[in-house]
């Protein structure tokens, strides 16, 4: 699917488009194009669909607060920042995207300093992964 996104922002630079339904016209028939078209719309409903209740749920068990009013704000938000100007959903993006890498490393950093986790039994995983595999292997041959 990353393949099939990056495809077509390609194509739409080519063609110098404006909208996509200019590079459907341009790289596939008219019934094909109206199909492809029809498809972007019900993936981008479903994906859509799945965020806002994925949103809900993760407020939910979070912050406790209840899923349809976290689905409510999710799909808020979403109102708000499709009526932003792509400029500045950019430079949202741009700003919040080093901060929330920051307070990763930070938190797992923090994690790792903090947790006292029993690194012998932690490396043992692996291992017994492996002999497990190695004797399922034997038993697949």
């Amino acid at each position: 699917m990353s393949f099939l996104v990056v495809l077509r922002f390609t194509f739409g630079s080519y063609y110098q488009a404006q909208d996509h339904s200019e590079v459907l016209d341009n790289i596939a028939s008219s019934l094909l194009g109206k199909l492809l078209d029809w498809s972007l719309i019900f993936t981008c409903f479903v994906i859509g669909f799945i965020m806002i209740s994925g949103a809900g749920v993760s407020l939910n068990q979070g912050f406790g607060i209840d899923r349809p009013i976290g689905s409510l704000l999710c799909a808020l938000l979403i109102i708000f920042v499709s009526m932003m100007d792509l400029e500045k959903v950019s430079a949202a993006i741009g700003v919040l995207t080093p901060v929330v890498l920051v307070m990763i490393v930070g938190l797992a950093g923090h994690t790792l300093a903090t947790t006292d986790v029993d690194w012998h039994i932690f490396m043992l995983s692996p291992q017994r992964v492996l002999i497990l595999l190695r004797q399922a292997s034997g038993y697949l041959l």
